[in-house]
């Protein structure tokens, strides 16, 4: 999508910021001097290339720029999702249950190789509430999940990573 930033007329107009983001916002500038700013949140992700003034130093006034009909029904989408990440909606509705256990396998993964307890996995996947309230001794569905999420992170790391890639 693309945009053109004014810093000249400052005033309510003036509202883009970079930094006011619920989610990631990063900002690449390529060769001819235009601002490539990406808005990402859980599966959603906006870019837009501006023009004119730098918009990581302060607010500034937007003006989105269409090319015929067919920019426009693009800008469509991509308005939506941005108005999606402005309202800060959950993204956790964005993840399907394949790719939370995906996570939760590589989470798992990486802290098996760095000596975390299954505890401390539990930890970081569901939260010290849920942890503190479910952990049991024997017997707990939490441990036997976390055993499964490792297992599942080890069979990835061992080549079952190609069929993510067919």
């Amino acid at each position: 999508m693309a945009a053109r930033a004014d810093r000249l007329r400052t005033g309510p107009d003036a509202d883009f910021r970079a930094d006011a983001f619920p989610g990631l916002a990063s900002i690449h500038i390529d060769a001819v001097g235009r601002q490539h700013v990406v808005i990402k949140s859980g599966s959603r992700r906006v870019t837009i290339c501006f023009q004119g003034a730098p918009v990581a130093v302060a607010p500034a006034k937007v003006t989105f720029e269409l090319a015929g009909l067919a920019g426009l029904f693009a800008a469509q989408r991509n308005v939506a999702a941005l108005q999606l990440l402005f309202d800060g909606s959950s993204a956790a509705a964005d993840w399907t249950m394949t790719a939370m256990e995906k996570r939760d396998a590589l989470i798992a993964l990486d802290a098996h190789y760095n000596a975390a307890s299954h505890r401390d996995v539990a930890l970081m996947i569901y939260g010290s509430a849920k942890v503190d309230a479910e952990w049991v001794a024997d017997g707990c569905e939490l441990k036997d999940y976390v055993r499964r999420c490792r297992t599942r992170g080890v069979r990835l790391m061992q080549g079952d990573y190609r069929r993510l890639l067919r």
